[in-house]
């Protein structure tokens, strides 16, 4: 290619777009998500993110938790609504795990594991370079945490 650029595979391509939520967005919003991203998004998230955790521990904040955890990627980067697409909120179709299991898996180990694996992804994503791979990271925390099958 003698413009300098490359073509993107086909997984680039997919994760590319289920991060940036459109596959197009005029400059001008790219720049204030970006402005966005720096001054208020990357602390919100994180604020946004323990505070949905310490309501995971309670029964009764259990939904409003998992609410929260799957608009984490509207917080951090002022995306509009959630699309199937969406790489923390994918269509779940996929036979599960028994529900007792899941509930002495979360009791157990998923409660912890998903805290710490939710702070990774939050940390990748205070990084440009790393706020892809953070996303994806956030993208497995339903399976971390209470072992939720997705196809």
């Amino acid at each position: 290619m003698s413009s300098g650029t490359r073509q993107l595979d086909g997984a680039e391509a997919d994760l590319t777009s289920r991060i940036l939520d459109r596959p197009a967005h005029s400059a001008l919003g790219q720049a204030a998500r970006v402005l966005y991203w720096l001054g208020i998004g990357w602390w919100a998230a994180w604020i946004w993110t323990q505070l949905a955790w310490l309501m995971n521990l309670s029964f009764v904040g259990a939904s409003t938790s998992l609410w929260m955890l799957n608009h984490l990627p509207q917080v951090l980067l002022c995306r509009g609504g959630l699309t199937s697409r969406d790489p923390i909120a994918p269509k779940v179709s996929a036979r599960q795990h028994p529900w007792a299991w899941r509930a002495l898996y979360f009791l157990l180990v998923g409660w912890w594991l998903g805290w710490l694996w939710a702070n990774l992804g939050w940390a990748l994503s205070v990084t440009l370079l790393g706020l892809p791979l953070g996303l994806l990271v956030l993208s497995y925390l339903p399976a971390i945490t209470t072992l939720r099958i997705e196809e």
